[in-house]
């Protein structure tokens, strides 16, 4: 065969070799396989997805039930004892207020360590001359 012919006219056409052309093939074929495997993989991925948003599912109808269960608990116990007259609403009001208002008051406490014990000299006034000095 004349490859002068082929010379002229080979950079329009193009030219592969024979060692050009198996070296495709075989990236090819590896990119099949990664492909199928990535294909795998995902379905795989796919499948545990479901099975968490199932999961996930069943907590939280496990929990909304357990939650419906203790409110209604709570609001029937509430009517027993509020029916013999065991619970007033007033006293429950002034638990909560103090209640927080305890919160509130723990919330602004400083806690001041390293100072030597005096026998003689009250802790209240070491503290107060410690401030006063700041």
């Amino acid at each position: 065969m004349n490859f002068a012919v082929l010379l002229t006219i080979v950079k329009f056409t193009g030219w592969v070799c024979t060692t050009c052309r198996e070296s495709c093939k075989a990236r090819f074929h590896n990119l099949e396989t990664s492909h199928a495997k990535s294909a795998e993989e995902i379905a795989s991925l796919s499948a545990s997805l479901a099975g968490l948003q199932r999961d996930m599912h069943q907590l939280d109808d496990k929990l909304n039930n357990l939650f419906t269960t203790n409110t209604t608990n709570f609001q029937a116990s509430a009517v027993e004892k509020s029916s013999y007259g065991t619970v007033d609403p007033t006293v429950i009001s002034v638990t909560v207020h103090n209640t927080l208002q305890d919160m509130h008051r723990c919330q602004r406490n400083v806690i001041v360590s390293g100072f030597p014990e005096v026998d003689d000299v009250d802790d209240k006034i070491t503290s107060r001359s410690f401030v006063k000095t700041i």
